[in-house]
């Protein structure tokens, strides 16, 4: 990218709804891919890592500003949104395959259960393994927040470091 246009991005005005608008659509890639390697049997909290690099494009995308604080703020709470949103489908999905055969449920009617299952002392150990789940999810996106804080500082720190050095004189040699 030239100076011209990265000074252009630095000066034009955050679009906040738009970015949280795309964070928002983004982020449910993320959840949709957790939710898939839910299924597989796999440790789905690594989708942590990819909704959040998710939202953050998304922000980017629709709010004309990348690396803002912001920014990479709303998309790491959207992401904490989404990452509980897919492991509360994810439970959905197991009382649906659970309890359809036996009762007359749609998904939707399992998904309504979801809370009645996490409440009851009877599926204790399902409730600790759901918190597992999500904080586990929750740290990997936090790191991958903490990633991207770091290399903005570092960025930041090394354009200023470049723009306090002086330009670089040429000396031309008038010998013929």
């Amino acid at each position: 990218m030239n100076s011209s246009n990265q000074n252009f991005s630095e000066t034009r005005s955050e679009n906040i709804l738009g970015g949280i608008v795309g964070a928002c659509i983004f982020s449910l890639g993320g959840c949709l891919l957790y939710f898939l390697v839910y299924q597989l049997g796999y440790i789905a909290a690594i989708c942590g890592i990819v909704t959040y690099v998710l939202a953050v494009f998304g922000y980017q995308l629709f709010s004309g500003r990348k690396e803002t604080a912001k920014g990479m703020i709303i998309s790491l709470v959207i992401t904490l949104l989404a990452l509980a949103l897919a492991e509360y489908l994810c439970l959905a999905y197991e009382v649906y395959d659970a309890y359809h055969l036996d009762y007359d449920i749609n998904f939707f009617d399992a998904f309504n259960a979801v809370p009645s299952f996490l409440t009851d002392p009877e599926y204790a150990d399902l409730r600790s393994g759901v918190i597992s789940d999500v904080l586990f999810s929750y740290l990997l996106g936090g790191i991958s927040f903490l990633q991207y804080i770091y290399r903005n500082h570092r960025n930041k720190k090394a354009a200023a470091k470049k723009r306090s050095m002086p330009a670089p004189t040429t000396t031309t040699s008038l010998s013929d």
